[in-house]
């Protein structure tokens, strides 16, 4: 579980990212702050989190500095910007701060989520002792072309192949459980090598809710 703070002045829109992290079976929200202040006494008196969702338009902060004393003094934390500003020197700025992402408002769910999904996924990824090429690329977010492409352990080309024909008989998506059981494999198997196309942009995944238990996550593409 990925503990997630996020920087909003806005109550609505603060509210509504929650919502969005919440419906991620992978992340919780911790606090949610609404100004430079409530987040640094946050971070000086609690334990960090693994993410923050940080808006750059807040009350008490100039441009991006607040983004740059996070970096510099929490550099463990990643930080992905939401946020309204779509000039291409203030994403730059962000970039050069190492954001893991950037998000224009207002923030589609299925894009949230896909940017939720591939954090996750490169986690994963960094939990390995040493790093392939392959792997790397992908973290860069560097595609191959498919005919000599060399996937991450656990990836095998022959199962992902079918798997992604299985797609593309339907419109609607596949859940783990209905791709398992079409392909004769494992749900584990289902999941792991649907995670791993929503990691490289192949597919998107969205919690669906039915009459009764917990939501499924449905894959589909984007």
């Amino acid at each position: 579980m990925y503990d997630v703070l996020i920087v909003e002045d806005d109550f609505y829109v603060a509210n509504l990212h929650e919502k969005y992290v919440e419906q991620h079976e992978n992340f919780r929200v911790v606090f949610s702050a609404r100004t430079k202040a409530d987040v640094l006494t946050y971070l000086a008196t609690h334990q960090a989190p693994q993410l923050i969702l940080l808006d750059r338009y807040i009350p008490d902060v100039e441009g991006f500095d607040l983004l740059w004393q996070l970096r510099t003094t929490y550099p463990s934390i990643d930080i992905m910007m939401i946020t309204a500003a779509k000039d291409s020197d203030v994403i730059q700025q962000a970039l050069h701060a190492g954001v893991v992402d950037y998000l224009i408002k207002p923030v589609e769910l299925t894009r949230f989520n896909a940017s939720l999904t591939r954090f996750v996924a490169r986690k994963e990824m960094l939990k390995q002792g040493q790093l392939g090429q392959q792997t790397i690329d992908i973290l860069l977010g560097i595609t191959h072309d498919t005919k000599t492409q060399h996937y991450p352990k656990g990836i095998d080309a022959s199962t992902l192949h079918k798997i992604e024909a299985a797609l593309r008989t339907t419109e609607q998506g596949l859940t783990a459980v209905s791709l398992a059981t079409q392909l004769g494999i494992s749900r584990s198997t289902a999941r792991r090598y649907l995670e791993y196309l929503v990691s490289v942009n192949r597919l998107v995944a969205e919690l669906q809710y039915g009459d009764v238990g917990r939501p499924e996550r449905h894959y589909k593409k984007p």
